[in-house]
């Protein structure tokens, strides 16, 4: 098996389980489908917090953007870290 059947097979088992897979160039900023604001985002975080609300309900509506900006907060750091 080669990288390429490998990914192939992932992807169709995350299919399976229910995660909606999509081609990575067309979510980048200036693709097709933007999901990010910036290359450097790793995370998706409309859907990210979608999901936070939809799995914690008894949060307060103000917690998702108080968990965003914690994790900005430790992704600015890891940039400085590293620059």
């Amino acid at each position: 098996m080669n990288e390429e059947q490998l990914e192939n097979r992932c992807l169709e088992w995350f299919r399976d389980i229910g995660w909606e897979v999509v081609y990575g160039p067309d979510i980048v900023p200036d693709g097709d489908n933007p999901m990010r604001s910036d290359y450097r985002n790793i995370l998706l975080e409309a859907d990210l917090e979608a999901s936070f609300a939809r799995i914690n309900p008894h949060f307060l509506p103000q917690r998702p953007s108080h968990a965003r900006q914690r994790r900005q907060a430790a992704g600015q750091f890891r940039n400085d870290l590293f620059q």
